[in-house]
C-alpha cells in the first residue's frame, strides 16, 4: 500500500535510471524526484489507493546521455 514496485530492462551503459509518472493519461509528466541505479528494482512512492498512474523511464549516462523514454504503462494502485 502506498508504493509501486517499477519492474525495467537494463540499457546497455546505463548509469543510473529517471521514473516519470502521470496522473492525466500522459497529457503532463512529473519526475519521481530521484534516479535509481537499477533498472530492475524501482520503488516508487507514495501512491494514492484507486488512481491509475502512466509510468515512463529512460536510461541516464552512455555516449548519449539520455535513452529515450520508455513506452508508458499504466496501472491502479491499490
Amino acid at each position: 500500500s502506498g508504493q509501486l514496485m517499477v519492474h525495467g530492462l537494463a540499457v546497455l551503459n546505463g548509469r543510473m535510471y529517471q521514473l516519470q509518472y502521470s496522473l492525466d493519461n500522459g497529457a503532463t509528466w512529473t519526475n519521481a524526484g530521484n534516479n535509481f541505479t537499477s533498472a530492475r528494482r524501482m520503488l516508487f512512492t507514495p501512491t494514492t489507493a484507486g488512481k491509475t498512474y502512466t509510468i515512463q523511464i529512460s536510461a541516464l549516462g552512455g555516449s548519449t546521455g539520455q535513452s529515450a523514454w520508455s513506452n508508458p504503462v499504466s496501472i491502479m494502485a491499490t
